[in-house]
């Protein structure tokens, strides 16, 4: 099991330590601003073309890296290039054995451009130590103030009757806003869905709260601060979050874990049946019954995708190489469905890129996760929210948080620096 996260103060950790990362400015403020732009700028984007939009946290990647090169910070992560280079071929195979009408080099190219950073981890020094520390800390500080204006937001709907509450896009010129259709206004019956006046979708909000629960519990675990993360995720009224922190901790490693998820489990039902019947008249519980209803969130989350891939398996070729990157949501658009189909991974890499497309991603991602730096919940809970959750495979925002809060840093004996 991997050590638990370093101490910190603020965004640093304390003491004599400072000194070793002080000398670094441009890495500290590089850190920061990946952390700032993923969790507050997911709205934003530099449009490159009228359905492509590069954001802000994938720029930070790339200055971050380039800053730990230049600084003889950072080597190569053999195991996650291994499977990449496979994933990568498998694009190569997909791309020259379909016959698909969609399928999209510029897909395929951003798929190289997202992944290629994960080629690179940090060499374990004490500069690394801080650096990690430096950006679990802030990650929970701004996650923290996140969490406070998702409910203020939510509160201020009942008093203040403005749309730009929930959606501030129409403040800013296009071409600065993320493509996409999205969304960030969902009127759940009387109120409206809360944010976090940043986030693109009630469920951005709900996952990134359940992240910071995660990660504050494998840390320090404040009551207030998990209090605070836990309030955002109701307020958010999206199970997103939810289905991470019961991924997160119900698949026990050992006893203790088992037992501490059962006691999750039955705290977090406490509070469910609590909220629901007394706060929302039976809202979550109604949402509960939506697997097996076409055109609920739930159905087109993890019901229709397989439908979808299901119907895309014509022959041996399809079925080994995919239909090409970028093919999946451009079938789907052309189905007869009146309904929504999500786009979860699993069902992007079998269409697109084959079974030896997935079994190269799944294979990077358990590499990726299981030789990083932090807490099992976290990487579970990770690994369901790409696989599963849905648009993750692509989604900017999302990698660079797993690159930053996890595959950055290597697994070492606890307290361990190398030099």
């Amino acid at each position: 099991m991997s050590a638990p996260y370093a101490s910190y103060s603020g965004d640093s950790v304390p003491g004599k330590q400072d000194k070793a990362i002080e000398k670094h400015y441009y890495l500290r403020l590089t850190i920061r601003a990946l952390i700032y732009s993923f969790l507050f700028l997911p709205m934003f984007g530099l449009q490159v073309t009228g359905t492509f939009s590069l954001s802000f946290s994938l720029i930070f990647i790339y200055v971050l890296i380039a800053i730990l090169i230049l600084n003889n910070f950072i080597k190569f992560n053999y195991p996650n290039i291994f499977f990449l280079v496979l994933l990568y071929l498998s694009g190569v195979f997909a791309i020259l054995s379909s016959n698909h009408w969609a399928v999209s080099l510029p897909s395929y190219f951003l798929l190289l451009v997202l992944y290629f950073p994960f080629f690179f981890r940090m060499r374990q020094t004490q500069v690394a130590a801080e650096a990690y520390s430096l950006a679990i800390g802030c990650f929970l500080n701004a996650s923290k103030v996140l969490a406070v204006i998702a409910i203020l937001q939510f509160a201020a709907q009942f008093i203040i009757r403005s749309p730009l509450i929930f959606d501030i896009s129409p403040m800013f010129p296009q071409f600065l806003l993320s493509t996409g259709n999205f969304n960030t206004v969902i009127d759940a019956g009387g109120f409206y869905k809360a944010n976090g006046l940043f986030q693109r979708e009630p469920s951005g909000l709900s996952g990134w709260m359940a992240i910071a629960i995660i990660v504050e519990y494998a840390n320090r675990r404040r009551i207030g601060n998990l209090a605070l993360y836990s309030a955002a995720i109701l307020c958010s009224f999206s199970g997103t979050g939810m289905l991470i922190l019961l991924f997160a901790y119900l698949i026990p490693t050992n006893l203790k874990d088992l037992l501490r998820g059962l006691l999750f489990l039955l705290v977090g039902s406490l509070l469910f049946v609590i909220v629901d019947t007394y706060l929302v008249d039976g809202y979550f519980s109604g949402r509960a019954t939506e697997f097996g209803r076409v055109g609920t969130s739930a159905y087109a989350r993890f019901v229709a995708p397989m439908q979808v891939v299901l119907s895309s398996m014509q022959s041996a070729d399809t079925l080994i190489f995919g239909n090409g990157p970028g093919t999946y949501r451009p079938s789907v658009s052309v189905l007869s469905a009146t309904w929504e189909i999500h786009d979860p991974t699993w069902a992007k890499l079998i269409f697109e890129y084959g079974l030896v497309g997935a079994f190269s991603a799944l294979g990077f991602m358990i590499a990726a996760l299981s030789s990083a730096r932090g807490p099992v919940e976290l990487k579970v809970g990770y690994f369901y929210a790409w696989l599963a959750s849905g648009g993750q495979l692509l989604a900017q925002n999302f990698l660079a948080s797993i690159f930053i809060l996890l595959a950055l840093w290597s697994m070492g004996k606890r307290g361990r620096v190398h030099d």
